[in-house]
């Protein structure tokens, strides 16, 4: 970062300043960096619309090197899908699907008070703090507990905040749940496989959300669709070294990677539906302005 100090240029990326003093300190965190990236993209090339892939959204954007241009809103895959849902359901941003990737457009009509108050709604209807981060909740084992103990634990949980899970239970759950997505059955994690995960986790050279992108390019990916979809051949040195190659030195693993994405983006509830109706619904609101505007 040292060689970077000299290059700060205030208003190198002007944002319209309503959405600086009145939108950004009253969204919640998905949602406002969501926004201040799409900003970026736009705002920040002299664009009123651009294509952005979901994956930059998540990690940013390299070059063939690998050097860092940026690193996209920062969020995991859940929050930045539930950042721009918000987004587009409550007006903020007009988002157009097309073949080649989704196009993201600042709505410069929106109405800033009706915006905040649908994503606060959205953020109230999910559960989420409008101030913080999507919490995860521990998985408590009461196997080997008696009645007492475990009606104990079922009362003190409305009156004791939730710990957060480990790294360890999240990346477990996310593979067993995109193996189901993905390949359509239910995996077995054995006590071996979690423990090689412990290992690897322990290594610290990979982050959760490099974590999250391997394991849906190997359950996901067509390179991979012979292998079995199970944790040991997943953590197998062949099989690890060869993703976190592909994934640092491999342009073609960041195509398919936005491909899985946005294949396994909108899978199966209704809320995720009802969003596919409502960029349905954008994308004509938008053709007709455009045939609008071509008609003056």
């Amino acid at each position: 970062m040292q060689e970077n100090k000299n290059n700060l240029i205030p208003n190198s990326t002007q944002i319209p300043n309503v959405i600086l003093d009145f939108l950004i300190p009253r969204l919640p965190e998905a949602e406002g960096r969501c926004l201040l990236y799409i900003c970026r993209r736009t705002f920040g090339f002299h664009k009123e619309i651009d294509r952005i892939s979901f994956s930059q959204f998540i990690g940013g954007i390299h070059d063939r090197s690998g050097k860092v241009l940026d690193y996209g809103a920062g969020l995991a895959r859940a929050s930045v899908a539930k950042g721009l849902r918000n987004l587009a359901e409550a007006g903020a941003v007009i988002i157009q699907e097309t073949s080649k990737g989704n196009l993201y457009q600042i709505n410069l009509s929106m109405d800033v008070e009706k915006v905040v108050q649908l994503v606060d709604q959205s953020s109230s209807n999910t559960k989420s703090s409008s101030a913080s981060r999507p919490k995860a909740v521990q998985l408590l084992n009461t196997q080997k507990l008696g009645n007492k103990e475990k009606q104990s634990i079922s009362q003190s949980e409305t009156a004791l905040p939730k710990k957060e899970k480990s790294l360890h239970a999240k990346l477990v759950a996310y593979f067993f749940n995109t193996a189901q997505q993905t390949r359509g059955i239910p995996v077995t994690i054995t006590k071996a496989d979690a423990r090689n995960l412990k290992r690897v986790i322990d290594l610290q050279t990979l982050s959760e959300d490099d974590f999250e992108k391997l394991m849906l390019f190997f359950l996901g990916g067509s390179r991979f669709r012979g292998f079995s979809p199970s944790m040991s051949t997943f953590l197998s040195a062949t099989v690890i070294n060869g993703l976190v190659d592909s994934m640092r030195n491999g342009p073609k693993f960041w195509k398919e990677l936005d491909d899985l994405t946005q294949r396994y983006k909108y899978v199966g509830t209704k809320e995720n539906r009802a969003m596919v109706d409502r960029i349905e619904a954008l994308k004509k609101q938008y053709s007709e302005k455009l045939l609008a505007i071509k008609s003056i």
